[in-house]
């Protein structure tokens, strides 16, 4: 048809003898369509993506964290905007739908931040974590040597207080007596 290879005059050759008729689709759903996707698992704590945990209306009714809890987690295919990580969406392929996730409590404090602004919060957390855990393990060791001194010192309290000259069973005779004498 000596159509020139350019956009307008493809366009316009496309109007005349084509439909010429253009669908429209929603916008929401054209957005949808644009942003990256991901794999998700839900598991009995909510759908979980890149370490954030998400719930949805749907889920709830359906009961996918009990059912998850009972028989196993399972893979879902969710849409996400990297530029705020909010909201993720669940795609349903059956109707071409979706399902807007919202963030639980859990991952309240990365509402509004970005994909990258999350792995850098994350990061930053296991640092923190892996300081905190060498804290406390110098803790713990410390105060088993504590109570090793306390116990050496008890011993050997114990060792002065009795009499070397005394046999076991002059030792042990006077049980019944020192019981009554506590008592008392």
């Amino acid at each position: 048809d000596d159509v020139q290879p350019i956009p307008l005059e493809l366009w316009n050759w496309g109007i005349k003898n084509r439909t010429g008729k253009l669908r429209a689709f929603a916008e929401d759903l054209v957005k949808l369509q644009l942003l990256p996707r991901g794999t998700a698992t839900v598991n009995f704590k909510g759908i979980q993506f890149k370490g954030i945990s998400y719930s949805c209306d749907r889920a709830i009714q359906e009961s996918w964290f009990e059912n998850a809890r009972m028989k196993g987690s399972w893979k879902i295919e969710i849409a996400y905007d990297p530029r705020n990580m909010s909201y993720a969406y669940v795609l349903n392929d059956i109707d071409n739908s979706f399902e807007a996730c919202y963030m639980l409590e859990a991952s309240k404090r990365y509402e509004g931040l970005s994909l990258d602004e999350i792995k850098y919060w994350k990061r930053q957390e296991r640092l923190l974590e892996k300081g905190q855990n060498h804290k406390r393990l110098q803790k713990d060791v410390d105060y088993i040597t504590d109570v090793e001194a306390i116990i050496k010192k008890a011993e050997k309290a114990k060792k002065e207080q009795q009499d070397p000259t005394l046999s076991k069973l002059q030792q042990v005779s006077a049980i019944r007596d020192n019981h009554k004498e506590e008592k008392e």
